[in-house]
C-alpha cells in the first residue's frame, strides 16, 4: 500500500502531461488555465498539508509559484514544438540531474561512502535515457531541424526553473507543506502574467480550457500526494517514485496520442527509459545513504 501512496504522484504528473498534449489550444489560453488551475487547487488543499503560513513561506513559496509558472509555459512550448514523448523524458531527466548537482553542491549531501559515486552515476544514466528519448533518427517523421532546435531549446530551459525551486525552498529552510499554500499565490499571478504577455491569438476562454484547467488541478493534487508520500516512505524514496511519470507521458504520447516515431525510435525510447529509470533509482539509493 505505501509503494501505491508513493507511485501515485507519477501518475497524475504523467496523467497532467497527456492532458496537455492531448487537448492543444491557443498556448495563451493553455498556459494560463494550467497555471491557475494550479494555483487554486494549491490554495484549496494546502491545509491538507498541515501548511503552517509564515512570512518566510509566503515569499519563497510565492516565488515558487513563479518559478513554476515559467517552467510549465516552456514545457507547453516544448509540447507544442516537438512533442511530449520528447519534451518530458528529456525535462524529467534533467530536472534529476540539477537537483542532485543542487543537492552536493549547495546543500553537501552524497557525502556518506558511497554515495558520491551513485549518485554521479544515476546523473550520466537519466542523462543519457533523456537524450535517447528525444532523439530523433534523420528521416524520421516529426518535427523539422527548427522545431526540433526551438523544442529542445524550451525543453532545457524547462528543466532550469522546474529544478531551482525545491533547492531554493531546501536553502531557506521552508518546507514543501508550508510552500503549498504561498506557491498558490505565485501561480494565480503567474497566470495574470501568461494572460497578458504570451500572444494574443484569440480570446482567453474558449476550446480546450477545461482540459487546461483540469490539469493543473492534477499537478496540485500531485504535489499533495508527494507531500504525504514522502512523510510515509521518506523523501528519497518519495520523490524518486514521483519522477516516474515520464514514463506515462512518453508511451502514451507515442502510443494512445500517436506522436509520429519511427520504429528504431521507439526502441531508442524504450532503452532511454530504462536507463532513466536506473537512474532514478541510484539517485534514491544516493539520496538514502
Amino acid at each position: 500500500m505505501h509503494i501505491l501512496i508513493a507511485l501515485l504522484p507519477s501518475l497524475l504528473w504523467g496523467t497532467m502531461a497527456l492532458l496537455n498534449a492531448a487537448f492543444p489550444t491557443d498556448p495563451r489560453r493553455q498556459n494560463t488555465f494550467v497555471i491557475a488551475g494550479g494555483g487554486a487547487a494549491s490554495l484549496l488543499t494546502s491545509p491538507l498539508a498541515g501548511a503552517a503560513w509564515s512570512p518566510r513561506s509566503l515569499v519563497w513559496g510565492s516565488l515558487s509559484g513563479l518559478l513554476w509558472s515559467i517552467g510549465i509555459v516552456l514545457v507547453i512550448k516544448g509540447f507544442q514544438t516537438w512533442g511530449a514523448s520528447r519534451t518530458m523524458p528529456l525535462t524529467t531527466a534533467l530536472q534529476l540531474a540539477l537537483n542532485g548537482l543542487i543537492g552536493v553542491v549547495l546543500l553537501g549531501e552524497w557525502r556518506a561512502p558511497g554515495a558520491m559515486g551513485l549518485g554521479l552515476g544515476a546523473i550520466v544514466l537519466v542523462i543519457a535515457g533523456g537524450a535517447a528519448g528525444a532523439w530523433q533518427e534523420g528521416d524520421g517523421a516529426g518535427p523539422g531541424p527548427g522545431a526540433r532546435r526551438i523544442g529542445a531549446l524550451a525543453t532545457v530551459c524547462s528543466a532550469v526553473f522546474l529544478a531551482v525551486y525545491p533547492g531554493m525552498l531546501r536553502l531557506a529552510r521552508v518546507s514543501s507543506a508550508d510552500a503549498v499554500g504561498p506557491m498558490g499565490i505565485g501561480l494565480l499571478v503567474g497566470a495574470v502574467v501568461a494572460s497578458r504577455v504570451l500572444p494574443r491569438n484569440g480570446p482567453l476562454r474558449g476550446g480546450g480550457m477545461v482540459p487546461a484547467l483540469l490539469s493543473g488541478v492534477v499537478w496540485a493534487l500531485g504535489n499533495i500526494a508527494l507531500l504525504r508520500s514522502t512523510s510515509i516512505v521518506g523523501v528519497a524514496a518519495g520523490f524518486t517514485f514521483s519522477q516516474l511519470g515520464f514514463v506515462i507521458a512518453t508511451l502514451g504520447s507515442i502510443f494512445l496520442l500517436k506522436e509520429p516515431r519511427t520504429r528504431r525510435e521507439i526502441a531508442v525510447v524504450l532503452a532511454g527509459i530504462a536507463a532513466a529509470l536506473a537512474g532514478v533509482v541510484l539517485m534514491g539509493m544516493a539520496s538514502a545513504r
